[in-house]
């Protein structure tokens, strides 16, 4: 139940898994509904990625390494776990290559390659963690990537950290919603390109905004369909299944057709409507026999002349009835 002071109600989860791993979001209503019916999104979502006790950080390079120089790569994160012992582990294409000691006080830890070599394209993360890790394969590798490709003994670092928002997170069928991708760490290039993503796949390319630091996606009359999660990743290099890892739930719902009861119900009420309206002018019609002198029992049919109301057992007359004249 919600606090009618505090406005707010607080959620437990006990026992989590890797399965809990989701976004999540509430919403409130003044009926009590079962959890498996209710449909809907909230004002705003959080993700929360269940694991190991292992954390995904943020990784940083230079933007531009030659090929046999060395390059160093910057791991960190606001979010790690104030504890003694914390390791960093350094990731290429998610399989765990070095280690370093935490540093806590800078919230960092610092990697060095030594010299690197061309010849294929490597993605580059990290991630934290509070027990050795052995050297294989993880599902979760770092909150973004670096990619070091190989162009004419040239290597770029690109998968730079990005952010996403949008106007609306719950918006009706047809409309159009328009979407910022922002990044304070994009560097000051002539050519800087940022992907749109749905569900992890790119759906959309557009030129960075150098001087604004934030590229804009539109989707125009937008379906149920479209309905998912959306990120963005700005990168120097062309990129083919790269997507950012903070992400906006948009949910779109169609509008409701009217059913079966609210429409005999809409029936009902212009019956009653149109009853209310005939009574109220019979009544106005016998209020104006009435002014006019008329006896109780007398109805109008031109003006100035009444007839009398007779009940089935009377005898009809047929001469009118005048109103009285001043004498």
């Amino acid at each position: 139940m919600i606090e009618s002071e505090k406005m707010d109600t607080k959620f437990t989860v006990g026992n989590i898994t890797k399965d809990h791993t989701a976004n999540y979001s509430c919403m409130f209503s003044r009926m009590k509904h079962h959890p498996c019916v209710v449909r809907g999104q909230g004002e705003n979502s959080i993700s929360i990625q269940v694991t190991d006790r292992v954390y995904p950080a943020a990784i940083a390079a230079k933007s531009i390494v030659r090929s046999g120089a060395g390059v160093d790569l910057s791991c960190s994160s606001t979010d790690a776990p104030d504890t003694s012992v914390l390791l960093a582990y350094l990731c290429r294409n998610h399989t765990i290559i070095d280690v370093q000691m935490w540093n806590s006080q800078k919230k960092q830890a610092s990697f060095h390659l030594k010299r690197v070599q061309g010849g294929n394209t490597d993605s580059y993360s990290c991630v934290l963690s509070e027990r050795p890790l052995a050297a294989v394969e993880l599902e979760t590798c770092g909150m973004n990537s670096v990619f070091l490709h190989d162009s004419d003994n040239v290597f770029q670092l690109s998968g730079l950290t990005s952010m996403i928002a949008v106007d609306e997170s719950r918006v009706r069928g047809g409309a159009d919603v328009h979407f910022r991708c922002s990044s304070t760490d994009a560097p000051d290039t002539d050519v800087l390109h940022a992907y749109f993503c749905r569900n992890q796949t790119i759906i959309a390319i557009e030129m960075w905004d150098s001087q604004k630091k934030q590229a804009s996606f539109y989707l125009r009359s937008v379906q149920e369909d479209d309905t998912g999660n959306y990120s963005c990743v700005v990168s120097e290099i062309l990129l083919t299944n790269a997507c950012g890892r903070h992400a906006v739930f948009l949910e779109v719902y169609e509008s409701e057709p009217i059913s079966r009861w609210n429409e005999n119900l809409l029936r009902i009420l212009c019956s009653i409507g149109v009853v209310i309206t005939a009574a109220f002018i019979l009544l106005n019609r016998v209020q104006f026999c009435q002014q006019r002198g008329v006896g109780e029992g007398m109805t109008e049919t031109n003006p100035g002349v009444c007839i009398p109301m007779v009940s089935q057992s009377a005898s009809v007359q047929n001469e009118p009835c005048h109103a009285p004249q001043d004498i």
